[in-house]
């Protein structure tokens, strides 16, 4: 089953770096037939044309950096991605 992503935000609207987000995804799922979703929420911190990274534990600064060990990241694949709501 191939996900289809989609961004539940109006189209005049743009999902960008800063923003803070619910994310639907599908993950994979072990000795199973098919992926569950499951949900995160944070601040984006970077998107590309293959994932998008977010931050749900970060400085009150703009000193973020995945990889960093005193914040907490998600890198979601983009082509898992079911919806995309901006909460901010």
């Amino acid at each position: 089953m191939k996900a289809q992503s989609k961004e539940t935000v109006p189209t005049s609207t743009v999902i960008a770096t800063g923003d803070i987000v619910r994310i639907v995804f599908l993950d994979h799922v072990e000795d199973s037939d098919h992926p569950l979703e499951f949900e995160v929420f944070g601040r984006i911190l970077k998107r590309n044309s293959t994932a998008t990274i977010i931050g749900s534990w970060l400085f009150t600064k703009d000193e973020n950096e995945a990889g960093d060990d005193n914040i907490k990241t998600w890198c979601i694949v983009n082509s898992t991605i079911q919806t995309i709501k901006q909460l901010n």
